[in-house]
């Protein structure tokens, strides 16, 4: 990886005025690996899966700067549950003016206008998709559609234990890995990495 990426993500984690609650689950979650793995950089056009309240999206926006374009995708369900309010809180900070929250479904998560995109990234909730019942072929083929080509679908989740298949989706918030593997791939995609920066044996 580009040693440049790993300065970007770090300048983004180390900006002062980020939020303490936020800066606190650096060290569980390292962005700055993450983001370095997906090749994240400044001036990339990304759009973000399932954002929430935007833990992501903000190291994203930093790390993509004033040139850059980001696409903060949730649907109206978890807008109106939960994320809504803080989410329109955290996009008014310096630094985020290069994003868009959107409101989509799942299956169809940007408006026809974004396309050609860096990358697709989903950080966290690649499972939730599974027990909210959403047609994820129908979702990987829209990313595959969205991205340009070349273009980087970046998963981050919670593994499940190998041949667990979707039992833990909901009870532990896990899914097994290889499952994630074979669904993305059917849709045209090709497993170019992974990484175990994030990875427990615990």
């Amino acid at each position: 990886v580009p040693g440049r990426n790993v300065i970007v993500g770090l300048g983004a984690i180390a900006d002062d005025d980020r939020t303490d609650e936020d800066s606190k689950l650096d060290a569980c979650r390292k962005p700055g690996e993450v983001l370095a793995f997906f090749k994240v950089a400044p001036g990339q056009r990304i759009g973000e899966l399932f954002a929430g309240t935007g833990y992501t999206t903000e190291l994203l926006a930093r790390t993509l700067g004033e040139n850059g374009k980001l696409w903060a995708q949730n649907t109206k369900e978890i807008l109106d549950k939960f994320a809504r309010e803080p989410l329109t809180k955290r996009l008014a900070r310096p630094g985020l003016k290069n994003t868009t929250m959107g409101e989509q479904p799942a299956e169809t998560p940007f408006p026809p206008h974004v396309k050609d995109l860096d990358a697709v990234i989903c950080v966290l909730n690649y499972h939730d998709y599974v027990w909210q019942k959403v047609d994820r072929a129908k979702l990987n083929a829209a990313v595959l559609a969205v991205l340009k080509p070349g273009g980087i679908y970046g998963v981050v989740d919670h593994s499940a234990a190998k041949g667990s298949g979707l039992r833990d989706v909901e009870t532990l918030h896990r899914v097994d890995e290889e499952v994630v593997k074979q669904e993305i791939t059917a849709a045209g995609f090709k497993l170019d990495g992974e990484s175990d920066v994030l990875r427990n044996p615990a």
